[in-house]
Parts: C-alpha cells; sequence; structure tokens
C-alpha cells in the first residue's frame, strides 16, 4: 500500500540521472557540483586534483589542523548561540578529513597504491626511518587520524577484497557490521564509542611498528597540549568530538551501506560486482512545471534537505573513495580477470573520474551504471536491507 505523502512530499524531477539535471537547472560552479555529488561529466569540463599524493596529503593535514585550531578558538571565545553553528560547519571538516586519512590515503597505502604507477616512488628501495615512501606517508596519514596503524589494517582489509570473503562470514568488514545489527542502540551507545577508540590506541600504540608508535605519541602529545590553556569543553568540542565520537558515528553511518551483505561467497565476478555501488550525494530536484506555493515548497525542501542533511553528511561521512567505492573494487577485476581495461591505474585522488572512465572504456560489462544510489535517503535503505539480512534490527 503507498504511502501518504507527509508534509515534506514534494514531486520530484523523474530525470533518470539527478547529477545531469542538476548540471542543466543549477547555475552552481562545475568543481562544486562534481565535489559535491561525487559524479564528474566526460565533457572536458570537468577537472581532475593535479595535487601530487603528498602535496594532497600535506593539504588534509593542513585543514585538519586550521578546523581544529578554529574549533577550539570558537568554543573558548564565542558565545554559545555562535559557538554551536560555527562547530557544526567545523566538525564535519575535521571528521571528513579524518576519515578520509583513514579511507583514502591510509587505506591507498595499505594497498601499496599511495604512489600512482609509474610514480618512481612507487617502487623506490629508499627508507624512510626504515620504511617505505608509501608505508611511512600511510603510517603518517593514519596516525593523525588516530586510525589502525597500516600493518594491522592491511592484515584484515586483503581477505575483504578476496572474492572468495567478500561479503561473506569470512569478511573481516563483517564483524564491524555485524556490531551495527542493532542499529540505533549501537550509534546511542557510549561504551560503543570508548571501545572503538580504545581499539585504535591500542594499534597506534602497543601493536604498532616503532616508528608508527612515536608518530602516534606525536599526534597525542599535540592533541593533549590545548588543556594547557583553553578550557576542558572547549578541548572536548575541537578534539574529543571529532577523534573519539564523530570519527566512530561517520563510520557506522557509511558501513552498513558500503556493500550488500549476503554472507555468502560469491558465485561469480558479476556476483562480486552485484555486491558494490556507487553512492552519490543529492537528491533529483524538484519537478518542472511547478508553480506557486507548490514550487515554493518543493525548492524550500529540497535546499533545506541538500544543505542540512546531504551536505554535512558528504563532507563529514563520504570521502571520494567511499562515493565511488565500485570503482576500487572492480578495477582490478576489469584489468586482470576480465581484460575489459588495458591497464590498472587507480587514480584515488580522483576516484569519482576514474569510475567515469571505467565506465567508458570497459563498456561497463559488470553493470556498474545500474549500480547508483543517490542521497541519504537512499543509503539508509541499502542500510535497513542489510540489517534485516543480517537478522538485526533498526534498535
Amino acid at each position: 500500500m503507498k504511502k501518504a505523502p507527509s508534509i515534506f512530499s514534494y514531486l520530484q524531477s523523474s530525470h533518470p540521472d539527478p547529477r545531469l539535471d542538476m548540471e542543466e537547472r543549477l547555475r552552481l560552479p562545475r568543481r562544486l557540483l562534481d565535489w559535491f555529488t561525487g559524479k564528474p561529466l566526460l565533457d572536458g569540463k570537468s577537472k581532475r586534483n593535479r595535487l601530487g599524493p603528498v602535496s594532497y596529503l600535506a593539504l588534509d593535514i593542513g585543514i585538519i589542523g586550521a578546523a581544529t585550531v578554529a574549533a577550539a578558538s570558537v568554543a573558548t571565545h564565542a558565545p554559545l548561540w555562535a559557538a554551536l553553528p560555527a562547530l557544526g560547519i567545523l566538525w564535519p571538516i575535521q571528521t571528513g578529513r579524518l576519515r578520509k586519512m583513514q579511507t583514502l590515503e591510509g587505506h591507498e597505502a595499505a594497498h601499496g597504491n599511495f604512489f600512482m604507477a609509474g610514480d618512481p616512488r612507487r617502487n623506490s628501495q629508499r627508507r624512510i626511518l626504515g620504511l617505505s615512501p608509501n608505508d611511512f606517508l600511510g603510517e603518517l596519514a593514519t596516525s593523525v587520524a588516530l586510525s589502525p596503524n597500516i600493518v594491522d589494517y592491511k592484515a584484515d582489509h586483503d581477505l575483504h577484497h578476496a572474492i572468495p570473503s567478500f561479503t561473506t562470514k569470512d569478511d573481516p568488514d563483517t564483524e564491524i557490521v555485524q556490531g551495527l545489527r542493532r542499529y540505533g542502540r549501537s550509534l546511542l551507545n557510549p561504551t560503543a564509542y570508548l571501545r572503538d577508540f580504545a581499539g585504535r590506541l591500542r594499534s597506534n600504540l602497543i601493536t604498532a611498528r616503532p616508528v608508527r608508535r612515536a608518530m602516534a605519541i606525536g599526534v597525542l602529545a599535540l592533541l593533549l597540549a590545548p588543556l594547557a590553556w583553553i578550557p576542558v569543553w572547549a578541548w572536548l568540542a575541537a578534539v574529543f568530538m571529532p577523534w573519539v565520537v564523530l570519527f566512530r558515528l561517520a563510520g557506522a553511518l557509511q558501513i552498513l551501506s558500503l556493500h550488500d551483505w549476503r554472507m555468502t561467497k560469491p558465485a561469480s565476478l558479476q556476483d562480486y560486482a552485484d555486491r558494490t555501488w556507487a553512492r552519490f550525494s543529492g537528491v533529483p530536484l524538484p519537478a518542472r512545471g511547478l508553480r506557486g506555493l507548490t514550487w515554493l515548497k518543493a525548492w524550500a525542501l529540497w535546499w533545506s534537505e541538500t544543505l542540512f542533511v546531504e551536505l554535512p553528511f558528504r563532507a563529514g561521512v563520504l570521502s571520494p573513495d567511499l562515493q565511488a567505492h565500485d570503482a576500487h573494487h572492480l578495477e582490478w577485476l576489469l584489468v586482470h580477470n576480465m581484460e575489459a581495461l588495458s591497464f590498472f591505474q587507480d587514480d584515488w585522488r580522483n576516484q569519482p573520474y576514474r569510475r567515469a572512465e571505467i565506465i567508458r572504456d570497459s563498456g561497463d560489462p559488470l553493470g556498474m551504471v545500474k549500480r547508483e544510489h543517490w542521497g541519504v535517503r537512499s543509503f539508509m535503505k541499502l542500510t535497513w536491507q542489510n540489517i534485516a539480512r543480517l537478522g538485526g534490527s533498526r534498535w
């Protein structure tokens, strides 16, 4: 039976591709639409990120440093009525960059891909404090985020990609997913956040290599130092919230919609592909031809959802790799198993752009374009489907 429309309902465009509809109807800069949606267009106007991998990481470290200083200053000096909205803007920036250091830079370093194919540093014999350049920069990125060290992460993550174990009970990520089966309780349970952070500290300070341990100690010292001159509540707002609370919340919000957790061994390459997808930010625009109060309501609701739901989720939860994560999983299969692409590139700095190229250049034999989900409401539907499959509940 069809649900009755609520006061938050409005007639949406029936355009098959919301990105193309946005391009035609919204007078917004191309770079902004590319970043926000995660779906650039291969028409010569969308531009790749040209920063080298080291500069890319340095920029993220600079942004998290500046945002943290700004959050501490706002929490210390601004009145509450001004501090809360300012923190509401700064927290997604901080959290998104920290998550990026784990799920993008650290993640690619764990694959050995921090430097792209053709970069002499990729297979360099040079050592920085005993580590390869790839491992050193991966450890640096994940130490700033205080996420698991590269060795611990790689041991689990290779199994996640393997065809026999992907999205099965043998997939290491399944343990995280099953821990969220009672979803609402997990998100609200304070001990879950403390257990998560304790595990991260263990990987940074106990199981890590000596160089990584030193990095983590340095990061912890920098994060604790402000307690000497700012109030405790300001430190909690600027440091504890993004590194401990929001970091775990962002991970919990995104992982259950990351893949289709079927818990059975993939029967084929197509079955493997069907368990992964792209998650683009944004919802369909209001329908054309609306008039008067109907037009006003539709656009007011669209902009409200975009600014207060989609934008914070995009900034704080989805890094670029997580938007086009199917490309990360499928490019290798298309090159080495199906020979639908001639070379493996994995340009993680431009994963959404790379996804569009893969679809164009391969003829899309695995049907990536059929598995594109738009907006937080769509992501939550995927989450509820996975929870039901795992025998869990929303609460």
